[in-house]
């Protein structure tokens, strides 16, 4: 905020207006300035030294106001800028920067960690998929081997049971040829034996109902045979139905122990990418530290030279001023030497005069 001045003519109180513009050396009205302009042409037009005075303050005068008005938006800059709030503004912008870019590393460094871990979780959820699916197929060949068993087993079972009706329907043969013979050597004896003939008869009836026995007891041996047979076949299936789900089991189990191999190598994979990721962005976070703290050493060499600057030409204003206050001291010695000089001289010409006004 601008103080209130002296008026340079009248020297009352010039109020001033808030703002950056030159502040006012005169009253407001008018008419202290165009009297002091007056006067300072009537004084630059006198000849002789007055009049030299007059123009060189004049001269001075303008140089200093010049020099004020082109040294003041330095200064102001200077003083907005390199002053220890402005440079304080500016270290911590430039913290802030800084701040927000470690912050977004941290924020993908966390988003490669949360990946990390989906990552893992799924890898052991797929193992334990594996695994469980593993079991069960091992569950499945041991019950395909137990049934392949059982199958062979049945088989090996139905087949003795084969020979044994096959042994037996011989065995039958065998009897039914014996009866059949010892009926037809009763036949052919002789007929004067009719006491025996009866016997015979008997015999020859018991031999037939043994034949016939016989024959039955082949007839059934033969559809046992031909059970016996369709029950082996029943076995070659059911074995060989067996084998092909022991078969497929076995194939399961390589496709799940393929698929086990390729989960793991994702896993590793993934493992490897997230870790490339995180140290990529370690690398990053380091590399922003750098940056922010190579920034922040040059802000600070750069306000340190600004201020060495800023004190520089606050040096040089201050030797400017110095010259111009010597300057007007001269000034207006000379002014004081050269009114001296014409009291003197206006002394000395009424001196003369009035010796003049004597003689």
């Amino acid at each position: 905020m601008k103080t209130d001045i002296l008026c340079k003519h009248c020297g009352a109180i010039v109020p001033q207006k808030a703002g950056r513009g030159r502040p006012r050396q005169y009253c407001p009205e008018g008419t202290c300035q165009g009297a002091a302009k007056r006067e300072r042409d009537l004084r630059r037009a006198s000849p002789g030294l007055e009049g030299a005075l007059a123009r060189a303050e004049d001269l001075y005068d303008r140089m200093e106001a010049g020099l004020a008005q082109a040294l003041e938006p330095l200064a102001r800059v200077l003083a907005d800028e390199m002053s220890p709030a402005g440079v304080e503004a500016k270290v911590s912008a430039i913290n802030a920067e800084a701040a927000a870019r470690v912050a977004s590393a941290s924020t993908d460094r966390e988003d490669a960690l949360r990946r990390l871990r989906d990552a893992q979780a799924a890898a052991t959820r797929a193992e334990a998929a594996h695994g469980e699916e593993v079991t069960a197929l091992r569950a499945e060949l041991a019950a395909a081997r137990e049934a392949a068993g059982a199958a062979a087993a049945q088989a090996e079972r139905l087949a003795g049971e084969r020979d044994a009706a096959e042994t037996r329907s011989a065995q039958a043969e065998r009897r039914a040829a014996d009866a059949h013979a010892e009926a037809t050597a009763a036949a052919d004896r002789s007929a004067a034996d009719r006491a025996i003939a009866a016997a015979a008869e008997t015999a020859r009836e018991e031999a037939e109902a043994r034949a016939a026995q016989a024959l039955a007891a082949k007839e059934t041996a033969a559809r046992e045979a031909v059970v016996a047979r369709a029950e082996k076949d029943m076995a070659a299936q059911a074995r060989a139905a067996a084998e092909e789900e022991r078969t497929a089991a076995v194939a399961r189990a390589a496709a799940a122990t393929e698929s086990a191999e390729r989960a793991g190598a994702e896993l590793a994979a993934s493992r490897e990418a997230a870790a490339r990721e995180l140290a990529v962005l370690r690398e990053e976070k380091a590399a922003l530290e750098r940056e922010s703290g190579q920034a922040l050493r040059a802000l600070r060499a750069e306000a340190a030279e600004a201020s060495a600057r800023a004190e520089g030409l606050a040096g040089r204003l201050e030797d400017h001023r110095a010259q111009l206050a010597s300057a007007r001291s001269e000034v207006s010695v000379l002014m004081e030497r050269a009114v001296t000089a014409e009291v003197a001289r206006r002394a000395a010409e009424a001196s003369l005069a009035a010796l003049e006004k004597k003689d």
